[in-house]
């Protein structure tokens, strides 16, 4: 029998998950700018919890949240090779400040700036594709929710994230998949995308379990405080990082960033 203490949270957190849906939603519509500062104020919070999580000083994850948004903004506004390669040399030096675990801190820095940067050149190019990776992630959220809450069973990978049960990584794999049905049905999508669904649903996992056992390495539970029932911007959206960061990859490989 399910305890109900397992959904004690569910109300605090559909309540943040609208509030964020109406910001997120608008500015997806209304693209330009709007999303562009959007992505860029997201970006540079992470870029604090991140410093944060892994023992910079207060006012140093002030300072490097400021100038790493500074950074992500000129590689959204004005992509080039030179802000590229700038922002790079940035994150290396924020990552010597601080005390826990620097190569981690780097790499989590370099995979914020790709997905922010991947998921305003998406909106940039379609609305639409950007509904779809949307639509995923938050399909294997949900799936994997209610599925390993429901079904429970076996631990997917309880040394990075204990709660991950085999039953929810499936459950979040079927979900994303009746979203690429959806789309191909009502919005002529490939029949591929149905797969592409699945993939999307895999990286936003991968996402996810990267930032777990990055918070295992901070030794902390979440990222901040700053969204109720969720606990941080990374907690809530590390799996929107891990599916922008493989679409970056994707659109820098087939030559169509920017």
């Amino acid at each position: 029998m399910n305890n109900p203490a397992q959904f004690s949270d569910l109300g605090t957190r559909l309540a943040s998950a609208v509030v964020m849906t109406v910001i997120g939603g608008f500015a997806i519509v209304q693209g330009g700018m709007w999303f562009q500062a959007l992505g860029i104020l997201i970006g540079g919070l992470m870029a604090w919890e991140t410093l944060r999580m892994h023992g910079a000083s207060t006012m140093y994850t002030i300072v490097g949240a400021v100038v790493f948004a500074f950074a992500l903004g000129l590689n959204v506004l004005a992509p080039s090779v030179i802000f590229a390669f700038a922002a790079l040399v940035l994150v290396a030096l924020l990552s010597l400040g601080v005390s826990k675990s620097r190569l981690t801190t780097g790499v989590a820095l370099v995979f914020i700036l790709i997905a922010c940067a991947a998921l305003v050149q998406l909106r940039q190019g379609s609305m639409t594709n950007l509904l779809f990776l949307a639509g995923c992630v938050i399909a294997s959220d949900i799936g994997g929710y209610f599925a390993g809450r429901i079904i429970g069973g076996p631990k997917f990978w309880p040394a990075v994230s204990p709660k991950k049960t085999w039953s929810g990584t499936i459950g979040g794999w079927v979900l994303a998949a009746i979203v690429g049905l959806l789309f191909v049905l009502f919005a002529q999508f490939g029949v591929k995308y149905i797969l592409f669904g699945v993939i999307l649903a895999m990286a936003a996992q991968a996402g996810d379990l990267a930032e777990s056992w990055m918070k295992r390495c901070a030794e902390i539970k979440d990222s901040s405080n700053l969204i109720p029932g969720h606990g941080g911007l990374l907690d809530r959206f590390d799996g929107f990082m891990g599916a922008a960061v493989l679409t970056g990859l994707v659109l820098l490989a087939t030559g169509n960033w920017g």
